[in-house]
């Protein structure tokens, strides 16, 4: 019998083993420590393996209406977003590439072609979803379904981290589900001014399909015309450019922000096609969701974008009236076009939207 003491007092007698005893020394801390190190990647590592085999399994093993099986990670919850987030083209195209050969090591690692067809892949971000549909028959069945059609989803993610609209305006689009079709899904009860989907892609519809493509490319064509030609470049002559893209970038840019926007957000916001171009190239850090301390000029620019778009939709509040219109029934001064005119209405019709939301929302639809 051995006593168990406490404080040299003895509280039980057990009986034990004297070398079970010996064999677990508790108290080195480091041989702890590094048995622990040792076993922590096992159970990521197991999760991976498992992942894996889910994945090759549900490919070789078809069924209809079948979701696609998610690529696998060793991490749960954070799935597959340090890949995505630091080197997203390097990550997609490995996660939907395909090999010619079907070596064991395809089979295991990178193969994503079964019985000569591709496959659609699901990522797991951060405890979402992102599917990658590829092959004609996939996509094809795709734009067939109403509801799998609508882009409500990746516009509203947009809009909250990419653009910076304000989230009490958001509700609306999350709670969009009736589709971008005429005839809402039969089984969603949106109000019929709140299907923000279909009622902003018909304006869009609108304004660049049909007889209104042809009056917006016009009349841009014509601002690019006039604005090339006020430039001081002789004809039989060659002009050096110390930047040949920042040149078309200006001139077609300047243009189209004219021809859509009418002239009053560039002269009241002088920078803003500039902003513009730098915003454009911050955008995959904000839809990365980088915080602001890591990236602080690309919400310092998507700031003074959406300021300068707040100013021009006061100034047009306050200026426009129907005499604005131009003969052609589109263009104005102050809107731009009908589109932007359009989009006014109806936004400010949908719940919760304000002004603020409405700049957000435009901004998406000028860096567009």
């Amino acid at each position: 019998m051995d006593p168990l003491t406490l404080s040299n007092k003895t509280v039980a007698s057990v009986p034990v083993q004297q070398g079970f005893l010996r064999s677990i020394d508790l108290s080195d801390s480091k041989a702890t420590a590094r048995l622990v190190f040792a076993l922590l990647p096992f159970p990521f590592l197991i999760h991976y393996l498992v992942g894996l085999a889910f994945f090759h399994w549900a490919h070789l093993r078809p069924k209809d209406k079948q979701v696609p099986p998610t690529w696998p990670h060793l991490v749960p919850i954070l799935g597959s977003a340090l890949p995505f987030a630091f080197d997203c083209v390097k990550f997609i195209q490995q996660a939907t590439y395909v090999l010619s050969d079907h070596s064991l090591r395809d089979v295991l690692t990178r193969c994503r072609q079964y019985a000569g067809s591709l496959v659609p892949v699901r990522l797991s971000i951060l405890a979402g979803d992102i599917f990658l549909f590829q092959g004609p028959k996939t996509v094809a069945a795709v734009w067939k379904e109403q509801q799998l059609g609508s882009p409500i989803f990746i516009y509203t993610f947009a809009l909250q981290n990419v653009f910076g609209m304000p989230k009490r305006a958001l509700a609306a689009y999350r709670a969009d589900d009736s589709g971008s079709h005429r005839r809402p899904h039969p089984d969603s009860n949106v109000a019929p001014h709140n299907r923000v989907d279909f009622l902003t892609h018909q304006i869009l519809f609108k304004a660049f399909g049909g007889s209104g493509l042809n009056t917006s490319f016009d009349r841009c064509a014509g601002i690019l015309r006039r604005n090339l030609e006020s430039l001081a470049i002789p004809e039989d002559d060659w002009v050096e450019m110390p930047d040949l893209w920042a040149f078309f970038q200006a001139q077609l840019g300047t243009a189209v922000l004219e021809g859509l926007y009418g002239p009053a957000l560039s002269r009241l916001s002088p920078g803003f096609l500039q902003d513009l171009w730098a915003f454009d190239k911050a955008t995959p850090k904000l839809a990365k969701l980088m915080p602001k301390f890591l990236i602080p000029e690309a919400y310092r620019v998507r700031g003074r974008l959406l300021d300068g778009i707040r100013r021009w939709h006061d100034h047009a509040r306050q200026h426009f009236d129907d005499s604005s219109i131009a003969a052609d029934g589109d263009a104005d001064p102050y809107w731009g076009s009908s589109m932007v005119r359009a989009r006014q209405e109806v936004l400010l019709n949908v719940d919760g939207q304000d002004y603020d939301a409405i700049v957000a929302a435009d901004l998406g639809l000028i860096w567009a």
